[in-house]
């Protein structure tokens, strides 16, 4: 975490929106649904997942900032679902960030898995 401490993402799939006070990302409203691909414009967001990924849906989150209690504007769109990395399946996210001057992100996170806890 390079220090900086984690946050609890208590999520529900149901796509309703939630206000959380988030201590890295301020005031933010965040939505959550598992859904097919073919509902995303962006290419980024819906390729590069398995098959078994693509037949029952990645996960969407879609978070923004709280505008009128953070006092900025940016929109974070992700996929979640299972790709193959270097001839493993991984859990990753696309994460598409749209930031507060018009900056436009694409980058993809791997993870590892360590087995059980």
């Amino acid at each position: 975490t390079g220090g900086i401490p984690g946050t609890t993402e208590k999520r529900t799939l149901w796509w309703k929106e939630r206000h959380n006070e988030d201590h890295l990302f301020g005031a933010v409203v965040g939505k959550t649904r598992r859904t097919k691909v073919d509902v995303f414009d962006e290419d980024f967001l819906k390729k590069g997942w398995t098959e078994d990924t693509l037949e029952y849906g990645v996960i969407q989150s879609y978070v923004e900032s709280d505008t009128p209690k953070s006092g900025t504007t940016w929109i974070a769109n992700q996929t979640w679902g299972i790709e193959v990395v270097d001839g493993e399946r991984r859990y990753t996210r696309h994460v598409k960030f749209t930031g507060p001057h018009g900056e436009d992100i694409e980058c993809r996170l791997v993870y590892d898995y360590l087995g059980p806890l």
